[in-house]
């Protein structure tokens, strides 16, 4: 009782908690120089998910949310924190070998190890075992015609036949876990899975997750399975390493509760990559100490001046440098109703406006057919608009679109100190920011008055627009910072 108590009087005394802002530019540029100068200080090193400067950067963001007066919304009551579970790992590709009779196959070129493998050394005879689907009360089992998998070595595909997967009581028996169990429980040592084109594919690598299931189990390119195909009974040596190392890292996550029937996501990753190979610290203050310092303007002018026709949830995103974990772990456990969420607001890379030209672009413009309206009724800044219709997955905005929630994303671009130790406070453009911030204040207002944002699907050709633009962009970057000799 008392707890909860705490927890009521905390949230009372941050709801009336009012900290007045100067909304002066010289005021906001002032700010948000104090912010990316802290993030991508010395002391916190790159910033890495599950490192100490993680912490350090996520303790400067909460009290910044706390002076702002946003009420904590994290996993527990009175916490800002979202812990969330993570597993890294580090492959060692001398010691990950694959041979089948006297060929031997390239780790990576011919085949992969999944999320789901242990570590180990075995041999075996190969057999073939199709999809490895046998369903109880059903004539259809791959296991029919076969003698004995003890002590075999299998080759799965991950396909499923059409007809079967269409029928709901039989999904969790067809999903590559279960069949891999299946055939463990047969006898078999080991598995090699194959076929890319299943809908399971992806989620052999999903390697956020942190069971494994102590057998070796890896994924088996062309090579592999046409030796296996024309080569029946051969004789396998299999070996894994891989050494798992568990961590966790942490969202931060504030709340103005405006008592509205939506709320608008506003988020940024806080996380870098820490330290180059040659123990540089990599400061990541455009990637993404510049779209942490816009969101925790917007969040000190929202909580003292902003429209109140919808709730405001600011979320600090951790693991985007891994893989969008932290986004991707809020889209799965979130500590509002998903369905209440009007729009989600992604700000990555803002920090360099003149990189590109005199522009920025607004990212999954395409996700709303109300956002033609909305832009075209924001005020007019000293930079250019270029919109990219799709929702690429190339940051942490591409979890809530897969939710079905309308996107608006804003970012200056790509440089050529991205991703090395030159990403630094000193070449950021802190007009150019306080320009962004205050267009992105002014943007949120005129959605105010557009009301519930209507969310729409991308179109394909849209999508794969949005994905081709950007691989050319990065192709730039990579081939011009590779001929000056970058890292």
């Amino acid at each position: 009782m008392i707890r909860y108590l705490l927890c009521f009087l905390l949230s009372i005394s941050l709801i009336h908690a009012r900290s007045q802002f100067c909304q002066s530019d010289s005021s906001i540029r002032s700010r948000i120089y104090k912010d990316i100068c802290v993030l991508a200080s010395d002391s916190l090193q790159g910033r890495r998910s599950g490192t100490a400067g993680e912490k350090k950067a996520y303790e400067y963001i909460i009290s910044s949310f706390r002076e702002a007066g946003l009420q904590p919304l994290g996993t527990e009551c009175g916490s800002y924190l979202q812990s969330l579970p993570f597993q890294s790992l580090d492959f060692r590709f001398n010691q990950t070998k694959l041979k089948i009779d006297d060929k031997i196959f390239g780790y990576f070129r011919d085949f992969s190890v999944t999320a789901f493998s242990g570590n180990g050394s075995i041999n075996g005879e190969i057999l073939d075992i199709g999809q490895g689907i046998s369903l109880a009360f059903s004539s259809y089992d791959d296991y029919k015609n076969i003698q004995d998998c003890r002590g075999k070595i299998v080759l799965m595909n991950l396909d499923v036949p059409s007809g079967l997967f269409s029928v709901d009581s039989l999904k969790e028996k067809l999903t590559p876990v279960y069949r891999i169990k299946t055939a463990l429980s047969k006898g078999a040592v080991a598995v090699i899975v194959w076929n890319f084109r299943s809908p399971f594919y992806q989620s052999m690598f999903d390697f956020i997750h942190t069971d494994t299931l102590n057998a070796l189990v890896i994924y088996g390119r062309t090579e592999v399975v046409d030796y296996v195909s024309s080569h029946p009974g051969g004789k396998v040596i299999l070996s894994v390493k891989l050494n798992r190392t568990n961590t966790t890292f942490h969202n931060v996550i504030g709340y103005i509760d405006n008592r509205a029937p939506y709320t608008i996501i506003i988020g940024a990753h806080y996380d870098h990559l820490g330290f180059s190979r040659k123990s540089e610290i990599r400061y990541g203050a455009d990637d993404n100490a510049s779209g942490t310092a816009a969101i925790l303007e917007l969040a000190r002018h929202l909580r003292s001046s902003g429209d109140k026709s919808n709730n405001y949830l600011f979320i600090a995103f951790s693991g985007e440098e891994e893989g969008l974990i932290g986004s991707s772990y809020f889209c799965a456990h979130p500590t509002i109703d998903l369905d209440k969420v009007n729009f989600m607001f992604n700000f990555d890379m803002v920090g360099r406006l003149g990189c590109e030209g005199n522009r920025i672009t607004a990212i999954a413009t395409a996700t709303s057919p109300d956002w033609r309206k909305v832009f075209s009724g924001t005020s007019k800044q000293s930079f250019r608009i270029k919109k990219m219709r799709g929702a690429p997955s190339f940051s942490d905005h591409y979890g809530f679109y897969s939710k079905g929630i309308p996107i608006a994303y804003l970012t200056t671009g790509l440089h050529y100190d991205y991703h090395t130790p030159r990403d630094v406070s000193g070449k950021i453009n802190y007009d150019g920011m306080v320009s962004i911030i205050k267009y992105s204040e002014d943007f949120i207002s005129k959605s105010e008055v557009a009301g519930k944002i209507t969310f729409r699907k991308v179109r394909g050709w849209d999508q794969f627009t949005s994905f081709a633009s950007f691989f050319f962009e990065e192709l730039d970057y990579v081939f011009n910072v590779g001929l000056q000799g970058a890292e």
